[in-house]
């Protein structure tokens, strides 16, 4: 997940001399690369583009459980 709200690179597929963009996690295919069509193309995905919100992390750990971290310190601090 990108860490700034600058729209994504138009990039290069090698393989298949293809444009693409990654939007959110998906890829779109925008036809020949450095073509007027597949720059037209890409300018209409980044004009209805928005960045998604980081996703939540939750840390759940029950009594009497240690998580890896804590463990590593128990061990770390032991000696």
């Amino acid at each position: 997940m990108p860490k700034t709200n600058s729209p994504p690179n138009y990039g290069h597929h090698n393989p298949g001399g293809q444009a693409r963009v990654v939007l959110n996690g998906r890829h779109f295919c925008l036809g020949s690369y450095e073509s007027a069509e597949s720059r037209t193309e890409y300018a209409k995905l980044i004009a209805g583009w928005k960045p998604e919100p980081p996703a939540a992390t939750i840390r759940i750990t029950l009594p009497g459980q240690l998580t890896v971290n804590e463990l590593t310190l128990r061990y770390l601090y032991a000696f």
